[in-house]
This record gives structure tokens, C-alpha cells and sequence, in this order.
């Protein structure tokens, strides 16, 4: 008894904390064991409904301590600790039914141990698309802790680093019920393997690169609270006016403006109002910019819809007039995140726009991926709770990827949408040389949400052999290349450390590699699952027939 609570705990800390955001170097034990001794520690326990409903708790406990960053009131009130609690509960039972397949039978064969991986993977991926869509704490991101064992994402995406922490795991199980007697061979190479293949890829380079380009980028993390961004009713002192906020961002940028910068990107909702409201004085704008140093002479955009607008005799300015100049004077394209109401269909979209010198058009890529009940309008019964929050607007999703730039053009992403494979390999495959991305995650402050999203977008680049731009309001505003390598990163907000403001400015090389996950998806992963669990039912089906023969 005394050893299964053991396994129980070790087996708690290491899946736990085995994660990229939490302790990295638990990572491979999580990959390797730590889901076997859990399943080892229900050896004891005799009936099905028992081990479903202990495995559940286990996951349940596992996943409070990964998503402990989701409970927090201090603006989104105090529903979303029911949020997490439920959502925590129904992994738990998500868990609980991949455990009683893997009690099925007893010992594991080869084949055994690949259907174990193959339901358990499909299960992730079934969650991902049919249940709530929740893309954070893949069991495969205990392959993420460290750059080598992440390649192995080029080929199956995270679903396929899922699929190998699984199989790894229950061969664990049958060596630990064999007492390591025999298979030890086999399950430490199936453990070292995804280590192996990313030294080789790594070092050798298994992936065709096209050639590269260089460009110049400066990201901006203005480090606001969210009640410093947005007039709140509870933090009204806390709120600094709009034109101080585009005097500050100017401030971060000009510093660099002898860099021949090529882009300048903003993070998600870099300002409170839409992109085209006009709210600002057109002569203290001016004022401003020339205290700056801006030279305006013949940099300022026309003085029309969406820039500008005159109301009894007075100019005033829009969101978009400020990045426009910004892109006239330095000459740079510039990407900014604002929500917009569109003026034709009436909708509101959470977007991001790019302005590139004295061009009259301005693009916008509309989110696709909206967070329910803060961004897409909730279900009748939910109605009531999200305006008791003050959510009365509500976005409407986009539809389509959208590239930015002209001769090498950038897939864009928008907050939780890096998160999603297929939303940034849509962008891959529409002809996106790197990838940005536009995030404000403070909204739940003073915990590590910025480095547990982090650590999911840095799989992207990996999945589609291309590099990622990411610029956040608190961190983590960094470059990463198409190996998942941090090449340079802004400190983001944490348990420890308060936001911190800065501009991150990096010659970065641009190049593209060919991935096969860029070629074939989550097809390829999910390809091998329903193979490994199709020739599974089809021995058990013929050792079924065959023992009734002798019967």
C-alpha cells in the first residue's frame, strides 16, 4: 500500500510540474514514466468504476496545479473559479476513460501498448475539436521542456508528441509489472528517441530550407495593467488617458528609428478603442509628435474616414492616423491589434491591422478563435452572468487566414489562436514566411500564463519550419526561430515579477524549411492512431477466435 501511494505522489509531481512553464527538467520523467506509475499504482485496485473515478481525481489534481493561472478574480470576477473547476473536473473524466482502456487487458503487448497510445491521442484530439476546444496542457507537452525533443513536432505536430508520451508510459507499465525482468531495451528506446532524432535534426538538419532574407523588427511590449489600458469602474485611478499611452508606445520606438526598421508590431488591443474612432485633437496630436522629434512634413495621412474626422469645426484623430504616421515617418510597416465595429455589416471583430507607408489601404485579419463568453456571445443561460460582468458586445469570428506584408508576407495570429495547429498551418500553407503573433494576457495577472502560452507557440514554429514574432502587452514578447529556439525575448509578468514595459529590436533571418506536419497536418498522427487501433481490434478479434477453437 505504502508503494502505491508513493508511485501516486511521484507520479503526481512528475506529470504536474513536468511542463515547460512549471519545472522543464521533470519534463522527461513525465514523458517517459510518469503517467506509468500512476497506471501502476491502480494495479492494486480491483474494479473498473474504482480506477476510473481514482485516475479522474489524479488528472483532476493535475490539472488544477497546470491551469492555476485561470482562477483569477481580480478582473474577470469570480465565476471563473467555477470555470476552472469544472473544466479541471472534465479532463479528470477525460482521463479516467483513457485509464480504463488501458486496463483492458493485462500484460500489455506491442500491440497493446500502441492502441493504449492511439485512443489516448485520440481522445486529445477529439477534446480539441469536439469538446471544449481546450488546446492548453497536451500530455505531448512534456516533450516541449526542451528544443531537441520538440522537433519531433516537424513530422506529427503535438498530437504526435502526445502519441509517444503515451506509448512510452504504458511500456513503462509492462516493464514495471514485469519487474524489469525484460523490455527495458525497447521502452528506454522509445524514451530516448524523440532526444535522438532532435540532436540529428538539430545538428545534421532533416528539413529542406529555402533561402533566407533578413529583416529588421522592433516589438513593443507597453507592460499595462488592464485597468491601466481600460477605464474600469474598480480601478478608475488606475486608467491612463489614450494619448499618453500613444505618447509612451512612440517613446518605446523612437530610439530606434536609425535602424531601418522594417516592422514595427504592437500586441492585442494596444489601446482601448477601435481602430477608426476618432478621439483625439488633431492639434495636441501634433503637438505631441513634434515634442517626439517626428518630423511631419509630408508624413501625416490624409485627413479622412479612417484617420480623421471634423466635428463642429474641430479635427479630430483615430487609432489608425497614429500608426500611419508612425509607418509614413520611419518607413516601416507597422502591425497593431484593435477591435473595430465594421461599418457595413454592423459586427464587431477583434483584429489586426497593418499600415504600411503612404499606402491608402489598411489590412485587417479578423480573429477566428474567440475566448467564450469574454469575446463570443454565450448561450441564453449564460447571458445574464456575462452581462452581471459588464459583456454586453460580443465579436464576431473571422473567417479566412490573411497574410501581411508584400514580398515576404507574415501569417498572423491573434492571442489563443497560436495554439491551435491548424489555425497557423492555414497561414503556412497560404505562403506565410514567418509567423506574428498579437497577445494581452493580462488579464490574469501575477501568474505564468504568459510562459505556459509561450511555451505552446513555440511549437508552431517548429510544426511549420518558420519563425515566430510575438509582441505582448505583459511578455512574453519574443523571437523565436524555426526550431523552436528562444533567439531573444522581453521578461514577461509572473508570480514574481510585475509586467515590465520595453522595445525588443532584432536583425532576424527569415527563411523558410519544409516540414512534413506543414505537408500533412494532424492527418499524419491520426493516420497511425486509427491503423494502430484498427489492427489491435482485428488480433483481439482472431485470439478471440482461436481460443474458441481449442475451447
Amino acid at each position: 500500500m505504502i508503494k502505491q501511494i508513493l508511485f501516486f505522489l511521484l507520479s503526481l509531481c512528475f506529470v504536474a510540474f513536468g511542463h515547460p512553464a512549471w519545472m522543464p527538467y521533470l519534463g522527461p520523467f513525465a514523458a517517459a514514466l510518469g503517467y506509468g506509475l500512476f497506471w501502476r499504482s491502480l494495479d492494486s485496485i480491483s474494479f473498473f468504476k474504482n480506477r476510473f473515478w481514482a485516475a479522474t481525481g489524479w488528472f483532476f489534481i493535475v490539472q488544477l496545479i497546470q491551469m492555476s493561472w485561470l482562477p483569477s478574480v481580480k478582473y474577470q470576477g469570480f465565476y471563473i473559479v467555477w470555470v476552472y473547476l469544472l473544466l479541471a473536473f472534465g479532463l479528470g473524466l477525460q482521463f479516467g476513460w483513457i485509464s480504463r482502456f488501458v486496463f483492458l487487458r493485462r500484460p500489455l503487448s506491442i500491440g497493446s501498448v500502441v492502441a493504449i497510445g492511439a485512443f489516448a491521442t485520440l481522445n486529445e484530439w477529439f477534446r480539441l475539436f469536439f469538446l471544449c476546444g481546450f488546446t492548453f496542457n497536451f500530455s505531448g507537452m512534456a516533450l516541449a521542456c526542451y528544443v531537441p525533443s520538440m522537433q519531433l513536432a516537424s513530422i506529427f505536430g503535438i498530437l504526435g508528441l502526445s502519441y509517444f508520451v503515451f506509448c512510452t508510459n504504458a511500456l513503462f507499465l509492462q516493464l514495471c509489472r514485469n519487474r524489469f525482468r525484460s523490455g527495458i531495451g525497447v521502452w528506454l528506446s522509445m524514451a530516448l528517441f524523440p532526444y535522438c532524432f532532435g540532436f540529428f535534426n538539430l545538428f545534421v538538419g532533416l528539413n529542406q530550407a529555402s533561402p533566407a532574407s533578413f529583416l529588421n523588427v522592433l516589438l513593443i511590449q507597453p507592460g499595462l495593467s488592464v485597468s491601466q489600458k481600460i477605464p474600469m469602474k474598480r480601478f478608475l485611478a488606475d486608467f491612463i488617458p489614450l494619448d499618453t499611452q500613444w505618447k509612451d508606445l512612440f517613446l518605446l520606438v523612437c530610439p530606434y528609428r536609425a535602424n531601418d526598421l522594417d516592422w514595427i508590431i504592437f500586441p492585442e488591443s494596444v489601446v482601448c478603442s477601435s481602430v477608426d474612432d476618432c478621439i483625439y485633437p488633431l492639434r495636441k496630436v501634433l503637438l505631441d509628435l513634434s515634442s517626439l522629434g517626428i518630423n511631419l512634413e509630408g508624413g501625416l495621412p490624409p485627413l479622412i474616414t479612417p484617420y480623421a474626422e471634423e466635428r463642429n469645426g474641430v479635427c479630430f484623430v483615430s487609432n489608425a492616423f497614429w500608426c500611419q504616421v508612425l509607418s509614413n515617418h520611419l518607413g516601416s510597416r507597422v502591425v497593431a491589434g484593435f477591435d473595430q465595429r465594421d461599418k457595413v455589416s454592423n459586427k464587431w471583430y477583434n483584429a489586426a491591422f497593418y499600415f504600411s507607408p503612404y499606402s491608402k489601404e489598411i489590412k485587417r485579419y479578423e480573429k477566428q478563435i474567440l475566448l467564450p463568453i469574454a469575446e463570443s456571445r454565450p448561450p441564453g443561460y449564460l447571458k445574464n452572468l456575462a452581462k452581471k460582468y459588464g459583456l454586453t458586445e460580443f465579436f464576431t469570428p473571422g473567417s479566412s487566414p490573411l497574410l501581411f506584408g508584400e514580398e515576404v508576407q507574415a501569417g498572423v495570429s491573434i492571442c489563443i489562436e497560436e495554439t491551435f495547429p491548424r489555425i497557423m498551418r492555414s497561414a503556412r500553407i497560404k505562403g506565410a514566411k514567418f509567423f506574428i503573433n498579437l497577445t494581452n494576457d493580462g488579464w490574469y495577472p501575477n501568474t505564468n500564463l504568459p510562459l505556459q502560452h509561450f511555451s505552446h507557440s513555440r511549437l508552431r514554429a517548429v510544426e511549420n519550419g518558420i519563425s515566430l514574432l510575438r509582441a505582448c502587452n505583459t511578455g512574453l514578447t519574443c523571437i523565436v526561430d524555426s526550431k523552436g529556439r528562444l533567439l531573444a525575448g522581453l521578461p514577461p509578468e509572473s508570480w514574481k515579477h510585475p509586467p515590465e514595459r520595453g522595445a525588443l529590436f532584432q536583425r532576424i533571418q527569415i527563411g523558410v524549411e519544409t516540414t512534413l506536419y506543414s505537408y500533412w497536418g494532424d492527418i499524419g498522427v491520426l493516420m497511425v492512431c486509427f491503423g494502430g487501433l484498427v489492427l489491435f481490434g482485428i488480433k483481439q478479434r482472431l485470439f478471440r477466435s482461436y481460443t474458441r477453437s481449442l475451447a
